[in-house]
């Protein structure tokens, strides 16, 4: 089983995270599987950089995550403006909680979005979703079913 070598534990100490935080984050069963630098493509073990290189994996992958949980942050205000608009029939604030959720997925998951929908029910969860131009899927992109389980 791969550890995580020293540089890659200082970085995500200084970000934050710990070796198992960041197993759990990419892991179903919380145990690191990716190469040593911290990159979770465990193809990539031993043959995506030199090793007299700098690793630039992890930063993105650190940057990344970050930005997922901004994400996550932003759109629950959302989905509460949203359902509370449905819940008391106003229409001005259902429609202001809609473009602001479609303006939330062009920021943060759409592109190539083709419709936004705060109604429909994805693999049985509720929330945000999304279909795009590359298929005729809908697909999940938030829900508060998530942020209660994390």
């Amino acid at each position: 089983m791969p550890k995580l070598n020293a540089e890659a534990r200082e970085t995500l100490d200084f970000a934050g995270f710990t070796p198992k935080q960041w197993a759990k984050i990419h892991f179903n069963d919380g145990v690191w599987h990716g190469d040593e630098c911290g990159c979770s493509d465990d193809r990539c073990i031993g043959h995506h950089h030199e090793t007299e290189d700098d690793c630039q994996c992890l930063p993105a992958m650190i940057t990344e995550v970050r930005r997922q949980e901004f994400a996550d942050r932003a759109a629950g205000p959302i989905w509460t403006a949203y359902q509370a608009a449905v819940e008391a029939g106003d229409e001005v604030a259902r429609q202001a909680a809609q473009d602001a959720a479609e303006t939330w997925v062009k920021t943060y998951k759409g592109a190539g979005m083709t419709s936004c929908s705060l109604d429909e029910i994805v693999d049985g969860k509720p929330g945000i979703s999304y279909t795009n131009i590359w298929n005729d899927r809908r697909w999940l992109l938030w829900s508060p079913e998530a942020v209660t389980a994390s």
